[in-house]
């Protein structure tokens, strides 16, 4: 999967959602800080996809970053069931 989004990035590299898809794979992968990089660049340029701010809330959360996480957006379903998951701890 990498070497068709490095190729759609060779051929689109300012597109957000080439950009989302590469660090959600990554992120996958779990190359958390590398996944950062990709969706940190498509948020730079457009900050309005929000499957763009579910894959960084769910980065953040794949690096223990629960609370960061949560500051992105206290109201989505999947952040507040993370946070509950971390209290019953």
């Amino acid at each position: 999967a990498l070497e068709f989004l490095d190729e759609a990035l060779r051929l689109h590299p300012k597109d957000p959602h080439v950009l989302n898809n590469k660090g959600y794979t990554l992120m996958n992968m779990g190359n958390y800080s590398e996944a950062m990089e990709y969706i940190d660049k498509a948020l730079d340029i457009n900050p309005k996809i929000p499957n763009i701010w579910l894959s960084k809330g769910e980065t953040l959360r794949g690096m223990n970053k629960n609370e960061e996480a949560l500051e992105l957006d206290p109201i989505f379903k999947n952040a507040i069931k993370a946070k509950e998951e971390l209290l019953k701890r």
